[in-house]
């Protein structure tokens, strides 16, 4: 290691990087908690996976609808795939 390139406090603390929780969920105290507007969201994309909708489709219908994605930017199909892939009944 290079004594002139800073190393971020996080990797020398011993404390765990958080990173971004899953989408309709948020950081509070170092645990993930429910983010109501997100989760209401979550919900509207499981109950078009249901409908049988195709992840292209829902993506067109989320960007159409303005609902903004976990980094606020458009929704791709990949990533409403891996969504309703992790989501289970009992989360909502």
């Amino acid at each position: 290691m290079h004594p002139e390139i800073s190393v971020p406090e996080h990797t020398t603390s011993g404390k765990r990087q958080q990173g971004n929780p899953p989408f309709g969920y948020k950081w509070k105290d170092g645990k993930h908690v429910k983010d109501e507007e997100a989760w209401q969201y979550r919900k509207r994309i499981y109950e078009m996976y249901k409908q049988g909708l195709g992840w292209s489709q829902m993506c067109k219908i989320l960007n159409t609808e303005n609902i903004p994605s976990q980094r606020g930017g458009k929704w791709h199909p990949t990533v409403v795939m891996r969504l309703c892939n992790t989501m289970k009944k009992g989360d909502l």
